[in-house]
């Protein structure tokens, strides 16, 4: 049997990504241990790369004697034809669906569907918020204009203008919708998972896909390459030596995450409990006494820091699925998460939940969770080892998608 497995999906480090090692790990690993005569082909793109040193050709190649096929020199349809490929997995729709020739595809796929995050930020303008909020310009002093320019470029009327001007993308990204539908109209032999129920009623909505013939498999734990104790980043060690009362928000670097309001509600937090901190990571400047913010961390440092924080907080506007809450609550770290799209799919009841939209409520969940504290750390413990559970046994279901056409 001879399996294509997309690798389009790892050109960048994103949660999608992480999906797609531990997906591929699995499935390398269940053909080992059952000693499977099955040929391995990844679809990469040599113009992309890959940006997991551990997904690297001369790397697989290696650890598991795969073959690499490039989809920068031929045809996606004439490697499908030519390596005689009886089943396609595709790790994350989003990559490779600008890809025209995807709907010219015939032999059997398995298309995985993260979000269509397009389409829904396009439906609710939700791009705009996220745009006029995203603090993607610092005042330089070196830069020509100074405070001049910093205020120009961030300024509520430029910010929308960027935002305008950016609708001239949406023509590319409704072809990812279209290449997709064409995948799944003219191949009957295409299945599509999601993951989550949310992600499964979204693409019924917006493709007309019946949910009938949809299967939702939550996404599996990342894999994680050092969870060891060792503290690389100064800062970090010294708030952890330190014993600081911090609450944990990853990735404030990114619009969608709603970082704007929630430094700025936790500013008054901390004027009224100046015991608490708010540590982040990716965000560009710190914004008040008790913000810390880090830079990119790595995966001992990253786990050290959902280990040893107070209390987790999620409060991002749009969301597949999420992993950071879940990698938190393995810790039995409570947590404060928007009340939005799949997240409280996910979360359940172990979580204080609040409107991303409003920054009063974001201020409520603070409170709350101070008040009740540690009725929220044991649910959190209980709702992971429920989904840790679902996790496992979905991720085994793909598998035996992907190797057995089960």
């Amino acid at each position: 049997m001879n399996i294509l497995f997309e690798f389009i999906t790892v050109s960048k480090k994103t949660g999608a990504g992480e999906y797609h090692r531990r997906v591929f790990y699995a499935m390398m690993d269940k053909i080992r241990k059952e000693n499977s005569n099955i040929n391995v082909y990844c679809l990469y793109d040599s113009s992309l790369g890959i940006a997991y040193e551990d997904l690297k050709p001369d790397v697989l190649q290696k650890e598991f004697g795969v073959t690499f096929l490039d989809m920068h020199q031929h045809s996606l349809s004439s490697l499908v034809s030519n390596y005689k490929i009886d089943n396609f997995f595709i790790a994350c729709s989003h990559y490779l669906a600008f890809n025209k020739q995807i709907g010219d595809i015939r032999c059997p796929c398995i298309c995985v569907i993260h979000d269509l995050c397009d389409q829904e930020f396009s439906d609710s303008l939700l791009g705009i918020t996220i745009q006029l909020e995203k603090p993607d310009y610092q005042f330089d002093t070196n830069t020509d204009g100074g405070w001049k320019v910093y205020y120009k470029m961030n300024a509520p009327t430029m910010k929308f203008v960027r935002w305008f001007l950016g609708l001239r993308r949406r023509n590319k990204k409704d072809c990812r919708k279209e290449n997709i539908l064409a995948l799944f109209k003219n191949n009957p032999q295409t299945k599509i998972v999601t993951v989550s129920e949310y992600t499964r009623n979204s693409v019924n909505y917006y493709l007309g896909v019946d949910k009938k013939k949809i299967d939702v498999l939550y996404s599996p734990e990342r894999v994680y390459t050092d969870t060891s104790d060792k503290i690389e980043n100064a800062t970090l060690r010294d708030i952890i030596s330190n014993k600081k009362k911090y609450y944990f928000f990853p990735g404030a670097g990114r619009g969608g995450k709603n970082p704007q309001k929630m430094i700025r509600v936790f500013r008054k937090f901390a004027e009224q409990n100046p015991e608490c901190y708010l540590v982040t990571t990716g965000y560009p400047t710190k914004r008040f006494e008790n913000h810390i913010p880090l830079s990119f961390l790595s995966d001992s440092d990253l786990s050290n820091a959902y280990k040893h924080c107070y209390a987790f907080l999620y409060p991002s506007y749009f969301e597949g699925f999420g992993y950071p809450p879940l990698e938190a609550m393995r810790y039995g770290k409570p947590i404060i998460a928007s009340n939005v799209t799949s997240i409280p799919e996910i979360l359940g009841d172990a979580a204080v939940f609040c409107s991303p939209f409003y920054a009063s409520d974001i201020y409520r969940a603070l409170n709350m969770l101070e008040c009740n504290y540690h009725h929220y750390v044991s649910l959190a413990i209980k709702r992971f080892t429920e989904i840790h559970n679902r996790q496992e046994s979905d991720l085994n279901k793909l598998i035996n998608k992907i190797l057995y056409k089960v």
